[in-house]
């Protein structure tokens, strides 16, 4: 081997001229992102050539489709992937279902109020086990812009994530919309909407007392309200069964170790 400097030759390759090669590919990577004088703008160059450029268009997380039931019924349905899940969200979709629009006008310009169906689920998860519906439904009453609702990006994220978050909405259908007198928020399935934010710009989820009132106190919502507190007192006494069902086998089992202690003790004497 030949030295030359700090530079070697081995077997007649010059390594000493590709690490000078190899430096000066480095420096063109990171003139890509760094820009200054003395890349001579080879990083903006490069991005501005179309030839270079082949970012593809993101794909939209919203998709809407007609579905029909077994009577031949339509509804529309929205899909919505969120792409920044909150920490400890166990889902990543919002599945939207107009069920049917109310005569009633709302009084938000373009939106009609409507009954329909929400559910969340993981859309990666269940594709893993081969589940194809969603983890868990809801019946709600909401203000929605449907054509705002197909086209306007912004709208779709504050609907499908802020409005309709998953953890919200059950609190407004079993903490406040299942009380009677007593609730902070008259609400009872009614979720709210979405207006214009003039503060921050774009959107943000907004809420009528006046729908939330007439719904809160609705003969739908009282029967709605029986039905959940019979089915809360079902719960209770399987819950209550099974409370005295542990404590029984408990006690059975310290019935026989005591037994048995008491026959090593008679045995050991």
């Amino acid at each position: 081997m030949t030295k030359t400097g700090k530079c070697g030759i081995i077997k007649g390759v010059d390594y000493c001229k590709m690490g000078v090669r190899a430096m000066g590919l480095r420096d063109k990577i990171k003139s890509l992102f760094r820009g200054d004088k003395n890349s001579q703008n080879y990083g903006r160059e490069y991005m501005a050539n179309p030839k270079n450029n082949t970012t593809m268009a993101a794909e939209s997380p919203m998709k809407s489709e007609i579905i029909t039931n077994e009577r031949g019924r339509q509804y529309q349905k929205f899909t919505y992937k969120d792409g920044n899940t909150k920490v400890g969200q166990m889902y990543d979709t919002t599945v939207l279902t107009l069920l049917e629009a109310y005569d009633t006008p709302s009084m938000n310009p373009g939106q009609k109020i409507y009954l329909a169906k929400v559910g969340w689920d993981n859309e990666d998860w269940t594709k893993f086990v081969g589940q194809e519906e969603v983890d868990r439904e809801e019946e709600i009453i909401l203000e929605v812009d449907v054509k705002k609702l197909q086209t306007d990006p912004e709208y779709q994220k504050c609907l499908m994530t802020k409005l309709l978050d998953a953890r919200k909405v059950s609190q407004l259908l079993y903490e406040q919309g299942m009380k009677r007198e007593d609730a902070q928020l008259q609400c009872g399935i009614y979720v709210g909407n979405v207006v214009p934010d003039s503060r921050n710009g774009g959107y943000r989820p907004g809420f009528d007392r006046d729908i939330g009132r007439t719904v809160h106190n609705s003969r739908e919502q009282e029967d709605r309200r029986i039905k959940y507190e019979r089915k809360q007192y079902e719960k209770s006494i399987v819950a209550e069964r099974r409370r005295a069902e542990e404590i029984k086998r408990k006690k059975e089992a310290r019935a026989r170790l005591d037994a048995e202690i008491e026959e090593y003790e008679n045995g050991g004497r």
